[in-house]
């Protein structure tokens, strides 16, 4: 018997029923005949119903397995429930609701709980993330806001010839900047117009461009601080790590310039020459070095 469907068996059923139905209609042979008759009718109808019951004892184990998959799915998106790592977070639940959809049939009564149970989590979820970023966003919002104000009145601000006071001025800005926060995706402009309008306070108060490289990475350094991200952090020290490796080898290519110049009278201002570019650049890495001892301090 190669009927796997309970829609089938049903059907099968209903003809065996009419089957003994007419057996039953016909009459009796002779006693002999009729014994024979009916041990072999009987032989089928056993082999028939044996393969039934076979075939419904296999049905309520495959339903036993799909039950316990169904809950220990449950399980599962329970305990992520309140996760706040929205992204890992996302991906695991997107892929045990896939999972869902590939276990094998479970009767209504049953299923119907079940996935009531498995939605419940998931909502719940994903409900909380979206009034995570919904918050986010408004918060993002009045960063927004107040960095534009900032910004204004930076524009409107008239600095004086006082050095030292311009400097604590542009300090106490940048450091309120850094403090506000991010601003939404539409609006990153804002980030730009600002360091354009410091660099043009740089550039008019005509202060040196070393002490200026050293603000703006004190300002960075004070926003990392501020709202640590180790995305940003990491690719400021791969930066640093490359610019330190670029000058290690102007340096070495300066030395090797070095070596052929001889001992002659007239290749000393030229060795000088190249050895004050070889000790600047001995600066320039250890500014970076240090640079690079702070942000691993994050």
């Amino acid at each position: 018997m190669e009927t796997k469907e309970h829609k089938a068996w049903v059907e099968l059923s209903e003809k065996v029923k009419e089957l003994e139905s007419k057996w039953k209609s016909i009459g009796k042979l002779e006693k002999t005949e009729n014994k024979k008759a009916w041990n072999n009718f009987r032989e089928a109808l056993n082999k028939f119903y044996s393969h039934k019951n076979n075939f419904y004892k296999a049905k309520k184990e495959d339903y036993k397995k799909a039950v316990e998959e169904k809950e220990n799915l449950c399980l599962k998106v329970e305990k992520l429930v309140d996760s706040k790592e929205w992204k890992n977070t996302s991906a695991k639940i997107i892929k045990l609701q896939e999972d869902w959809k590939k276990t094998s049939f479970v009767p209504r009564k049953q299923s119907d709980a079940l996935w009531n149970r498995f939605r419940t989590a998931c909502d719940t979820f994903f409900n909380n993330k979206k009034s995570f970023f919904d918050q986010l966003d408004k918060e993002k919002e009045n960063n927004y806001k107040t960095k534009s104000s900032l910004l204004k009145s930076l524009n409107e601000y008239s600095f004086g010839k006082n050095k030292e006071e311009n400097l604590k001025k542009i300090d106490t800005i940048s450091k309120d900047w850094n403090k506000i926060g991010d601003v939404p995706k539409k609006y990153q402009k804002i980030e730009s117009d600002f360091n354009s309008k410091i660099n043009s306070i740089y550039n008019e108060l005509k202060i040196d461009l070393l002490e200026v490289e050293n603000i703006k990475f004190k300002n960075k350094l004070d926003a990392f601080k501020s709202s640590p991200d180790s995305k940003k952090i990491e690719n400021e020290k791969n930066f640093i790590r490359a610019k330190i490796s670029e000058i290690e080898k102007e340096i070495n290519q300066y030395k090797n310039n070095i070596s052929f110049f001889g001992n002659s009278k007239g290749a000393e201002p030229l060795k000088k020459q190249v050895q004050s570019k070889i000790d600047a650049k001995v600066k320039e890495i250890n500014s970076f070095k240090g640079k690079l001892k702070m942000l691993n301090t994050i």
